[in-house]
C-alpha cells in the first residue's frame, strides 16, 4: 500500500550476486523467473552485459533424486532438458551447456525450492554446490520460501523478497485483463432494442470497480484467480479460497470424479512429502487410500447434487489424462506428473484432512513448506485452538515466528470462530511491546490488516492516542492501509508533528486519498518540518491523479525547501517528464543547495541500484579486518572461524 523501494527483475543480477527470490506460495515467483528467462532468451537490451548469457531454467522436480554426478557434473541438467529440445537440439545440447558453463555464460534459473522437504532441499543445495565449485563464474537465481533457505545462504546466493502489487499494478492487471476478456472471449453485446432475449452482460466497468476492493490480502495468484471468476461468471466470493474453490469447480467440468482424484492425490502427496508422482504411484494411493477419510472428505467428495463418490469407482488412467488436459495438473519428465500448483494442492488436501478428520497427521509432521500451506486451508475449516495456542506460547523461537504464522491463518479463518479472538489479542499485544524489534512489529501489522476481521480501524484509532510514538506509528500505518477515512482527523494532528508517526500519518494521509487528506498533506509540503515534507513528496510520487501536478507544480515555487523536497519525490516517477524536470533543475535552478540535491539525484537514477545484492567479500579478504587483526598480532585465514 505504501509502495516501498522495488527492483525490476531484470536488474538484480546486474550486482553480481547470485540471488534467492524468497515469497511465499503464489507471490508470483515463478512468473518472476520464466519473464526473467525470456528476456535473456530475447537478449534484452535491459540486461546489460547478461544479455549474451545462455538461460537453463529448471524446476527441483525435473531432477532425479538423489542427484547422481558419476558420468558427468552437468548430466542431471541434460537429462532435465533434454525431453523438452528438438532431435536436432538433443545432439547439440550436452556440448553448448557445457561451453556456456566453462564461459560462465549461463544463468541457472531454478524453481520449486519451495515445494520440497528438507532431504530433497540438502541434495539440490549440494548439487548447486559442486556447480558454483567447478563453475564459479555461472550464475544462480533460485525461487523459495523464506523461511526455508537452508543450504543457499551458505552458497553464497543473497535473498531478496518478491514484492506484493500494489493497488495501480492490481488495476492495471484488472484493466488488461478486460480488454482482452472483451476482445477475444466474451460474447458481442446485444443491442437489438426488438429483440425479448435479456442482454445478460455486464458492464466492464462495474467489474474492475468491485475487483478493487478488498485485495489486500490476496496474493498475485489469488488476485488472477478472482479476476478470471469474476469475468467467467462463476464468482463464489471475495476471498482467495473462493477464487480457488472457482477456479478447481470451472476447470474439472466434465471430469467425472475429478474432485476426488485430486483431493486424496493431494493429500497423499503431502503426506509423502512429495509434490511429482507417477500413475502408478496414483494408483496405488488411490487403492490403500483410507476408506473412512475418503467417506468423510466433506467439500471434495460431494458433488454440486449432493451426490457422494465411491473410492474403488475412481478410474485413475483416465482421471489423470483428463485432468492433465484441462490444466490441473502438469507433466515432468520421467513420466511424472504434479498439481498445477502447490498453492492448489495445499487448499485440497487441507480441505479433505478436515472434513476426514485426520489433521493432527500434517500437525505431527516435519516442517517444510507445504505442510504450511496446508495447514493454513486446515485452520480455515477446523479447530486448531490447540495448535494456535502452542505457537503463540512458543518462547522459545527468538523470531516469533509461530505467533506470524497462526496471524496469516487469520484471513482465511470465518470470523465466528471462537479461537479467533486469542490470536488477535496476542497480536495486538505484541504490536505495542516496546522490547520487541520494530520490524517485527511491522510484520504483526501486516497479519493485522490482512486478517479482514470487522473492528480492525477501531483498533489503530485508538492506538493512535498512545503515547508511546513508535505504537503510534504503527497504528497510523494501519489507519492508511485500510484507507480509513474516519482516521483523518486524528492523522492530520498527528501529521504536524516531526516524528516518525508524523510521517506515517503523512504517508496514510496520501493512501487514504480523500480530498481533506490531501489537501493536508499539501499543506505539510507547503510549510511544514522538512523531514515531513520529504515524506509526503515521496509519497505523492504514488499517487497520480494528484501528486504528480503536486510535485510539477512544487518543482518551480518560490520556496527552496519546497523545490528541494519534490526532487525526492520526483525521483521516484518512472517516466521521463519526472527526469527532464530533475535534469532542468540540476542546472537552472537559482539555489546551489536545490542544484546539488537534483544533480545527485540525476546521478543516482543512471547509476546501478545501490540496492542490487552485491557479492560479499571473503573475510581474509576485507582491509579493514586484516589491519584490525594485525594490529592485535593476529591473522585471518581462509576457511578458519
Amino acid at each position: 500500500a505504501f509502495n516501498g523501494h522495488t527492483i525490476p527483475i531484470e536488474k538484480i543480477l546486474l550486482g553480481g550476486a547470485n540471488i534467492i527470490i524468497t515469497g511465499r506460495h503464489g507471490s508470483g515467483k515463478t512468473t518472476a523467473l520464466a519473464y526473467l528467462v525470456s528476456l535473456l532468451a530475447r537478449r534484452d537490451k535491459s540486461l546489460g552485459e547478461l544479455q549474451n548469457h545462455l538461460p537453463v531454467f529448471l524446476h527441483v522436480n525435473e531432477f532425479d533424486m538423489p542427484i547422481e554426478t558419476e558420468d558427468s557434473l552437468l548430466e542431471p541438467i541434460v537429462k532435465a532438458l533434454i525431453t523438452r529440445a528438438s532431435a536436432l537440439g538433443q545432439a547439440r545440447l550436452p556440448d553448448a551447456l557445457k561451453i556456456a558453463f566453462r564461459e560462465g555464460r549461463a544463468i541457472l534459473a531454478l524453481d520449486g525450492f519451495d515445494e520440497i522437504d528438507n532431504e530433497a532441499a540438502q541434495h539440490i543445495t549440494g548439487y548447486l554446490e559442486q556447480i558454483l565449485q567447478e563453475y564459479p563464474q555461472v550464475r544462480m537465481i533460485v525461487a523459495a520460501d523464506p523461511q526455508f533457505v537452508d543450504g543457499l545462504l551458505h552458497l553464497g546466493l543473497a535473498p531478496v523478497p518478491i514484492a506484493a502489487w500494489n493497488r495501480r499494478q492490481q488495476a492495471r492487471f484488472i484493466q488488461r485483463w478486460s480488454n482482452l476478456w472483451e476482445r477475444f472471449i466474451a460474447p458481442p453485446v446485444k443491442n437489438d432494442p426488438e429483440s425479448d432475449e435479456m442482454d445478460t452482460h455486464i458492464s466492464p466497468m462495474l467489474l474492475n470497480g468491485w475487483l478493487l476492493n478488498n485485495n489486500a490480502a490476496l496474493n498475485p495468484l489469488e488476485f488472477t484467480l478472482k479476476v478470471w471468476a469474476a469475468y467467467a461468471g462463476d464468482s463464489r466470493g471475495p476471498s482467495g479460497t473462493d477464487a480457488i474453490e472457482a477456479y478447481l469447480r470451472r476447470t474439472s467440468v466434465g471430469i467425472s470424479k475429478a474432485r476426488s482424484a485430486m483431493e486424496y492425490i493431494s493429500t497423499q502427496m503431502i503426506l509423502s512429502r512429495r509434490t511429482s508422482f507417477t500413475q502408478k504411484e496414483a494408483q496405488h494411493w488411490t487403492a490403500t487410500f483410507d476408506t473412512a477419510m475418503v467417506e468423510g472428505a466433506g467439500v471434495a467428495m460431494t458433488s454440486e447434487m449432493g451426490e457422494r463418490y465411491a473410492t474403488r469407482e475412481i478410474t485413475i488412467p483416465r482421471v489423470l489424462a483428463d485432468l492433465t488436459r484441462n490444466g490441473l495438473l502438469i507433466s515432468r519428465p520421467g513420466n511424472r506428473l504434479e498439481t498445477i500448483h502447490p498453492q492448489i494442492a495445499s487448499y485440497l488436501a487441507g480441505a479433505a484432512l478436515a472434513f476426514s478428520g485426520q489433521g493432527a497427521v500434517i500437525l505431527n509432521q516435519e516442517d517444510w513448506p507445504l505442510r504450511q500451506s496446508t495447514i493454513h486451508y486446515l485452520a480455515s475449516h477446523s479447530d486448531l485452538s490447540d495448535e494456535a495456542s502452542r505457537l503463540l506460547t512458543d518462547t522459545v523461537d527468538p523470531l516469533y515466528r509461530g505467533a506470524l504464522i497462526a496471524g496469516r491463518w487469520l484471513r482465511d479463518i470465518p470470523d465466528d470462530t471462537t479461537w479467533q479472538k486469542p490470536i488477535l489479542q496476542h497480536l495486538a499485544n505484541l504490536l505495542q511491546r516496546d522490547a520487541l524489534p520494530l520490524n517485527f512489529r511491522g510484520r504483526v501489522l501486516a497479519c493485522l490488516v490482512t486478517s479482514n476481521t470487522p473492528g480492525m480501524e477501531t483498533m489503530f484509532r485508538h492506538l493512535l492516542r498512545s503515547p508511546k510514538d513508535d505504537v503510534a506509528q504503527l497504528a497510523a500505518l494501519g489507519c492508511g492501509f485500510l484507507q480509513d477515512t474516519q482516521s483523518v482527523g486524528e492523522l492530520t494532528q498527528i501529521a504536524g508533528y516531526p516524528t516518525l508517526a508524523g510521517q506515517a500519518a503523512c504517508l496514510s494521509l496520501i493512501n487514504i486519498g480523500t480530498q481533506p487528506a490531501i489537501e493536508t498533506a499539501a499543506s505539510i509540503l507547503l510549510s511544514g518540518d522538512e523531514l515531513l515534507r520529504r515524506a509526503v513528496a515521496e509519497a505523492f510520487a504514488f499517487h497520480p491523479e494528484e501528486g504528480y501536478e503536486i510535485l510539477r507544480d512544487g518543482s518551480t515555487l518560490d520556496d527552496l525547501l519546497v523545490r528541494r523536497s519534490s526532487i525526492h519525490g520526483l525521483r521516484l516517477i518512472e517516466e521521463p517528464w519526472a527526469l527532464k524536470i530533475l535534469e532542468e533543475m540540476q542546472i537552472e535552478d537559482g539555489q546551489w543547495v536545490v542544484r546539488n540535491a537534483a544533480a545527485q539525484v540525476v546521478e543516482e537514477l543512471h547509476a546501478l541500484d545501490p540496492y542490487i545484492p552485491r557479492p560479499l567479500t571473503a573475510p581474509e579478504n576485507l582491509e579493514w579486518l586484516i589491519e584490525f587483526a594485525s594490529e592485535r598480532e593476529m591473522g585471518v585465514s581462509p576457511g578458519d572461524p
